[in-house]
């Protein structure tokens, strides 16, 4: 249980230091988007664009399916770059 905490942990504390755009996956099949604030033992603060309300939303993380990092790619060349592909 620890060792899930910890990955848990990681991957979230590397969200905050991108400050990239994430998208949150709820159980009830909501998709959130927005910059990952923080995060505690229970819950997500999630800042969400001014096109989707704004503010920072609090979600509680057993309501939580997913979450994933947005990424955007600008060409097929970037993706092949980004994977050494020629």
């Amino acid at each position: 249980m620890q060792n899930k905490c910890m990955r848990e942990d990681l991957f979230l504390t590397r969200l905050i230091n991108e400050g990239k755009p994430g998208q949150y996956f709820l159980c009830s099949g909501i998709k959130l988007m927005g910059v990952l604030e923080s995060f505690d033992t229970q819950a997500l603060f999630v800042r969400r664009s001014p096109s989707q309300g704004g503010g920072v939303q609090m979600v509680y993380k057993l309501a939580i399916a997913s979450v994933s990092p947005c990424m955007v790619r600008t060409s097929v060349r970037s993706i092949a770059e980004e994977l050494a592909i020629e």
